[in-house]
């Protein structure tokens, strides 16, 4: 996608280790950019980073 690496859920659960359910729920809470192809969920690393700056190290 227009030159950006790009994860999959499985990558982002094993990165972030945390279970398909709390993937979903960032997604639906609005709090993890994606896009959808072909029914499948990706996930720009750069928004990755940002979102584990914002997230996880704010704890």
């Amino acid at each position: 996608m227009d030159g950006y690496d790009l994860l999959d859920n499985q990558d982002l659960i094993g990165l972030l280790k945390v279970s398909h359910r709390t993937l979903q729920r960032f997604r639906s809470d609005g709090k993890l950019p994606y896009c959808k192809y072909k029914g499948k969920a990706y996930y720009k690393l750069t928004d990755v980073h940002q979102f584990i700056r914002e997230y996880f190290e704010g704890r």
